[in-house]
């Protein structure tokens, strides 16, 4: 008779083991995850690579990190204070809320290496979209080295960035410059650190994300810390001291340079906290149910491999294999062990409380989530190493109970992780079509190379409409590059930035604006936008969104 020890002592083998593979995988094994690991980090960096070239545009939540870059690359840093002879697109279009420029400087830079050093025979200068997606490319590498070593440092690394490839946020928004990205990279680094114990190291990566790109990483901050606090990784003492520290020295980093590119003293992030927490401004932008995030947001993100995050921390293979003992075996019940696993609680509960935190507050975005969802996708990559291992459990009978519902639940996990992938796959075929600004700066440009180029001056009006969808500086620089003396006005909402009367707009020579009627021109282009998915006649609908109009008499 078996006694409940040993059985105990199996299942610990078995299931129980986080961070260090089986001493008893053979060969074969060894080889065969070998070779999932690096399948799955060709598949994520596959699908990360066609995000970026599928969509090659930026929306308004991207706009400053895009624009910003472009005026690091082409304009440079201002050494003194006078907003009068520095040409930024900050400056002129502020936003609601100063961000730091401390990414978008470090994808500028990468890309002025590349631009002497490494491509010294070709001027990138003069290649304005090739410098859009170096910069993007850039971040995008820096992502994904972020996600392996993430990934390395746990021992479901090949089913961690198996599934996070099939999804859609995460592999879309690596190359895409948004603070909640950017923030992103820092936290990967955060939990790769936590995995390896080393818990300092950890809270630097977060407290310095936290001051520097995203100030809502102070909810991640508290579920986090309070986690390595019960767990005993961190004393206060340490917390204190580290968290000082890492302050001062984001405080040196960020508020000078920040200060010196928007020609005032300012620390982004605290106007960030000031403005969404003392002043409450964040809801001026919408407001979302209480529980918008659990039944929209991250359905949305996870898509069918949130079905995997609960087998994290249910033993159900443990107790099958227990009653397949007791039962097939004919012996006395064992002491069979708690039906929850607690050794990735301290990972989903801080990814949980954060979430529930941020449900406090009325203004809610997927984008919000990215540097949590990380944590979710390690609990799902866990979840299905579980329901693998149970598919595997006798190699001896094949034919046993345990091994065909291990198999069973094994396939449907596979399973929705393949239609995630083919739902993601189809979400990027319908973003293609949310940038029609952008789809509309290629058409204007195509328009203009089959004119004859003469001296006349070229004076474009962009409106709020094309603005947010696509148009950005390297749109604007290379349709420059066409027609050189062209002269771009975007409408925005300072009222310095609009143009209402018939008057005002007269004095352009082309329109790029969501309305097709306008006394004094008429259409040459349309770009279309608004897609949504035709089941019925399989194919991606779009309607036409942004209207490229010419004064009449202007040819």
């Amino acid at each position: 008779m078996v006694s409940g020890n040993k059985i105990r002592k199996h299942l610990h083998t078995q299931y129980a083991t986080p961070f260090v593979s089986s001493a008893q995988t053979d060969y074969c094994q060894k080889e065969m995850m070998l070779s999932l690991h690096q399948f799955s980090k060709c598949f994520l960096t596959a699908t990360t690579l066609y995000s970026l070239f599928a969509c090659p545009f930026s929306k308004v939540e991207e706009s400053f990190g895009i624009q910003a870059t472009h005026d690091l690359f082409y304009e440079g840093i201002p050494f003194v204070f006078d907003r009068n002879t520095i040409a930024y697109d900050h400056l002129q279009y502020p936003g609601v809320v100063p961000r730091t420029f401390l990414g978008p400087f470090v994808w500028s830079r990468i890309c002025q290496l590349l631009r002497f050093v490494i491509l010294p025979g070709y001027d990138l200068a003069t290649n304005p979209r090739l410098i859009q997606t170096l910069a993007r490319l850039s971040q995008l590498i820096v992502t994904l080295h972020a996600w392996f070593r993430f990934a390395d440092s746990t021992s479901v690394s090949s089913y961690l960035l198996f599934i996070t490839a099939c999804q859609f946020h995460l592999p879309f928004y690596a190359s895409r410059m948004l603070p909640n990205s950017s923030a992103t990279i820092l936290t990967l680094h955060c939990y790769a650190f936590w995995i390896q114990r080393r818990v300092s190291y950890a809270a630097v990566c977060l407290v310095f994300a936290a001051a520097v790109l995203r100030c809502d990483l102070i909810l991640l901050l508290f579920t986090v810390g309070l986690s390595w606090f019960i767990t005993r990784q961190l004393t206060v003492a340490k917390a204190l001291r580290i968290g000082i520290l890492t302050l001062i020295a984001a405080a040196i980093l960020t508020v000078p340079f920040d200060s010196l590119m928007w020609q005032h003293w300012v620390w982004p992030e605290m106007s960030v906290l000031y403005y969404n927490t003392v002043l409450n401004k964040s809801s001026d932008w919408g407001v979302s149910a209480w529980h918008w995030y659990w039944t929209a947001a991250l359905p949305k993100a996870l898509l069918l491999t949130g079905l995997l995050v609960p087998w994290s921390i249910v033993r159900l293979p443990e107790q099958f294999v227990a009653l397949e003992m007791v039962v097939l075996e004919n012996q006395r019940p064992p002491v069979r062990p708690p039906w929850i696993d607690p050794t990735y609680l301290p990972f989903l509960l801080p990814a949980l409380g954060f979430v529930a935190l941020y449900s406090l507050l009325g203004h809610k975005e997927v984008r919000f989530l990215f540097p949590v969802l990380p944590l979710f996708n390690l609990c799902a990559a866990v979840g299905l190493q579980r329901l693998e291992r149970l598919a595997r459990h006798s190699d001896k009978d094949k034919l046993s109970t345990t091994t065909r519902v291990g198999k069973f639940l094994f396939g449907l996990g596979i399973l929705a992780c393949i239609i995630s992938f083919v739902a993601s796959s189809l979400f990027v075929a319908v973003s293609r079509w949310n940038y029609p600004g952008g789809q509309a700066m290629r058409l204007l440009e195509q328009e203009l190379q089959s004119v004859r180029a003469t001296d006349q001056e070229l004076h474009v009006h962009i409106d709020v409409a094309a603005a947010m969808t696509g148009v950005s500086l390297f749109e604007q620089r290379a349709i420059q590059n066409v027609w050189p003396l062209t002269t771009f006005y975007k409408a925005g909402y300072e009222s310095e930035n609009q143009q209402n009367t018939i008057e005002e707009l007269l004095r352009f020579t082309h329109l790029v604006r969501e309305s097709e009627d306008q006394v004094g021109f008429h259409p040459i282009a349309v770009a279309h936008g608004n897609p949504r998915l035709d089941f019925r006649k399989r194919q991606i609908a779009t309607e036409p969104t942004i209207y490229i109009l010419e004064r009449d008499g202007w040819r």
